[in-house]
Formats: structure tokens, sequence, C-alpha cells
């Protein structure tokens, strides 16, 4: 049985021919979680002991494994990845720990939007989206802004859903065009009835894309209300009524 849970250990993290990331890195295997355990117990003991080997790289791979059968026993390493000055380890650390789950994780991950390496800040809304936990709804809507994150950032502030709604209404009305198009879209995905009259509204903001976000999120929750005022917007649009200020119901 000699080697054993060693080779088992290589094939769980590795391939023949490895995924390489941007740097021609190779990527640790952490995206699927759906592999067979190699070893069960006995191998998940063996990556526990890799934890205090002293050899950075084998604690690395150690950790990752531990991430892809979502061992919550990874979560303390994959923190210092997150804060440590490897930037692409911080990122698969960030993946890693969304894919975990572990509440631990949340706060460190909002401050490490700010993060300076776009692969990091991508990783960690995607960490975020998977977490689901209302304290990075504000964090979230803050990044709508920036045209880096926007489409990540939407993703993980609809993931998040109800506990997301009443952000994102107080941020249709942010100076800044492309958190209120990101708000309204996000409003959209999640259908909450609460967003149509602030929808509604935001049919007469002064940015073309804006009312055209807010009328395809109207059409998304579809509400007797909501596509009514989406019907008038689009009238008015094509110019075959006389434009005025669309009002939500009384």
């Amino acid at each position: 049985m000699t080697g054993t849970l060693d080779d088992d250990l290589d094939k769980s993290l590795s391939g023949d021919e490895p995924e390489l990331g941007g740097d021609n890195r190779p990527v640790p295997r952490i995206t699927t979680g759906r592999e067979p355990v190699l070893g069960g117990a006995a191998l998940r003991q063996h990556l526990l002991d890799l934890l205090v080997s002293g050899d950075l790289e084998v604690q690395q791979r150690a950790l990752f494994a531990l991430a892809v059968r979502q061992d919550v026993r990874a979560v303390d390493g994959l923190l210092e990845l997150l804060a440590g000055d490897d930037e692409f380890l911080r990122g698969w650390a960030a993946r890693a720990l969304g894919q975990i789950g572990d509440r631990r994780a949340v706060d460190p991950l909002i401050a490490a939007l700010s993060d300076p390496s776009l692969w990091v800040r991508q990783g960690v809304t995607a960490a975020l989206a998977e977490l689901k936990d209302p304290r990075a709804v504000g964090p979230l809507i803050s990044t709508l802004g920036a045209d880096d994150r926007y489409i990540y950032s939407l993703g993980a502030l609809a993931a998040i859903g109800e506990p997301a709604v009443e952000a994102l209404i107080e941020a249709l009305d942010n100076p800044n065009t492309r958190v209120r198009l990101g708000a309204a879209n996000a409003l959209g995905e999640i259908g909450d009835v609460r967003a149509v009259g602030p929808l509604i509204r935001l049919l007469n903001d002064r940015s073309g894309h804006v009312r055209r976000e807010a009328a395809k999120s109207l059409r998304r929750i579809g509400t007797p209300h909501a596509l009514a005022a989406a019907e008038v917007w689009q009238q008015q649009s094509a110019g075959h009524v006389k434009p005025t200020r669309i009002q939500p119901p009384d």
C-alpha cells in the first residue's frame, strides 16, 4: 500500500494535462467538486497532515484538495492565502472559500473586493455569490460602478436575492448611471414586487439605457401594473403617444 495515498492526492489535484492560468501556472482543480473522493477518510486525514508539512507548495495543494471536498478545516489556511502576496493564490483561495461556503469567509472576502488584482476581485465576487450573505449587499452595490466588475457584482446581487431588494431600490437613486442600471437589472432578476413602483419611476430616468433596463425588469416581474407601465414607456419611446411622466399607481 506504500505510496497509495500520495498517488491518490496527485490524481485529485492534477490531470495528465493540467489547465493553465493566464500566467501559465497550473490552476488548482477546485472547479467541479463532483469527482469521487479518492481514499475516503484516510485521504482526508492525509491532506490534514500535509497542512503542517512545512512544505509551502504541498500545503497549498492540500488546501485546494480539501476545498474540493468542501472541508471547513481548509478555511483558516485559505484565508491566509487570501491575505497573502501571491495574486494567483489569492484568486483561487477566494473561489475555494466560496465553494466551501463557510460564513467566516464573508468579511475577509468583502475586504478583498478592493484587491488591486482583477483576477482576485472577480474570484471574490464569485465567492460572495456562492455565500449569498446579506452583509455583502452594500459593498457589492458600490462596485456596480466599476466596468471591470459590473457583470460579476450583478450576478452576486441577484444570487443573494430578497435580502438585497431594499438596498437595490435605494441604489436606483444613485448618481452613478452604471449603478442605477445594475440595480434595475438585479431587481428584475430577483423579481420582487416591491421593486415595481421604484422601477416605474425609473422609466423617467435621464439615461436612456437606464429607462430601457427599468422597462425590461418590469416585464420580468410581470405584475399588471409593471406590464402596463412598461407598455406605456414602449409606446412613448416609439413615438406613438405623447411623452409624459410615467407614475406608479397610488
